[in-house]
């Protein structure tokens, strides 16, 4: 008798697994859809329980079958379906949780800056200050249509030795990273020593260019193109001696 009754709730509990299984199946087929939502399993672990006691019972009518079942029978019965519902959720949860602790959250993604950047890395050997003036006239913001007004401004970067852990910084621009507005007509990029009081070097636009202009990253020979700069202070005044 008991040896009936073990086969009988293995039998069940088979049923049930491949139940589950086909249900997270559909699940799986609603998310693709983008029609899944809490209700979706809830609803087929019901009807897959419905289903199952007409297939015990030999009966369509489910309302036969209850009274059929009696009162103690159907409190079993409900209490199974929402065990059902736990357990299949549970299982739900601790796949997941399984996935996460064994991969790890996934790779963190770091959105681009929107803006252009000029790169400054200093690697001359001595303290330098450089300001660099990239600051557009109202007349500029009207006609090339500059929305962030707070990066067009004249800047100061102290910069120290190589060995020194504030020996590089970038300066973002006013300029979106796909677009070619020109210069502001008073650029300006000066090197001065650490002291910032004499000036050892001062680029204009053209200057500026010639020494930071990449051949691989320019569209249509137009420097406006590039998305950044680098500043290469120690070519700049390598031949300068203070």
């Amino acid at each position: 008798m008991k040896k009936g009754k073990i086969y009988s709730a293995l039998k069940h509990l088979a049923i049930r697994l491949i139940a589950y299984f086909v249900i997270l199946l559909l699940m799986i087929f609603f998310e693709l859809k983008g029609t899944i939502s809490l209700i979706s399993p809830i609803i087929l672990i019901l009807l897959f329980e419905i289903i199952w006691l007409q297939i015990k019972y030999k009966n369509v009518n489910i309302l036969v079958i209850f009274r059929e079942m009696g009162i103690k029978k159907i409190l079993k019965t409900i209490l199974a379906m929402v065990g059902s519902v736990v357990v299949f959720f549970s299982l739900i949860a601790l796949t997941v949780l399984f996935i996460f602790f064994r991969l790890g959250p996934g790779p963190k993604y770091f959105e681009e800056d929107p803006r252009k950047e000029i790169f400054i890395n200093n690697n001359t050997g001595k303290s330098v200050c450089v300001i660099i003036n990239f600051r557009y006239t109202e007349e500029e913001i009207t006609e090339y249509f500059i929305n962030d007004e707070y990066f067009s401004r004249i800047d100061t970067f102290f910069l120290g030795k190589p060995h020194f852990r504030h020996n590089g910084t970038s300066m973002c621009l006013p300029i979106n990273r796909f677009d070619s507005i020109p210069f502001p007509k008073h650029f300006k990029v000066s090197i001065l020593d650490s002291t910032c009081t004499f000036v050892l070097r001062e680029l204009d636009f053209d200057e500026f260019i010639a020494f930071t202009k990449d051949e691989s990253s320019i569209e249509n020979n137009n420097p406006l193109t590039q998305k950044e700069w680098w500043l290469p202070i120690d070519s700049i005044i390598n031949s300068c001696n203070y």
